[in-house]
């Protein structure tokens, strides 16, 4: 009797073992991706890990357009001068956290150039700086 029991212990533990493994260690989830991704699709799976990777993707996004416009505010000027046209500015989106009002598309341009001691020609202006 007692040899029975511990048979059924032992494969408890190993039951109890396995899915420990396949939930925290993945193992056993075949034909699962590894990202909640579909690389042939190019789209996000419609689950709680799709949505927290689709979130983060953006979130790269929209810092990475930001340091495009402060990179492209700080060392461009507002024209072409070559042609003496008006340059376009990279746009940012509007995100709940890093971009809340659409300000780093509204950017007081002289205030953010006087800020920082910048010394330019603007086509409408004259000259523009401290």
């Amino acid at each position: 009797m007692d040899r029975w029991k511990n048979m059924d212990e032992a494969m408890q533990k190993d039951q109890e073992r396995l899915e420990v493994m396949a939930t925290r260690y993945a193992c056993g989830k075949k034909n699962f991706g590894g990202a909640a991704y579909n690389i042939i699709n190019m789209d996000y799976e419609n689950s709680p890990e799709g949505r927290y990777l689709k979130e983060k993707d953006v979130d790269t996004k929209v810092r990475s357009l930001m340091r495009s416009k402060n990179i492209d505010s700080r060392s461009n000027v507002g024209f072409n001068v070559i042609n003496g046209l008006q340059r376009l500015s990279v746009d940012v989106p509007v995100h709940p956290y890093y971009n809340p009002d659409g300000s780093a598309n509204h950017m007081n341009e002289r205030k953010h150039l006087v800020k920082n001691g910048s010394m330019v020609m603007s086509p409408h202006r004259g000259f523009v700086g401290p």
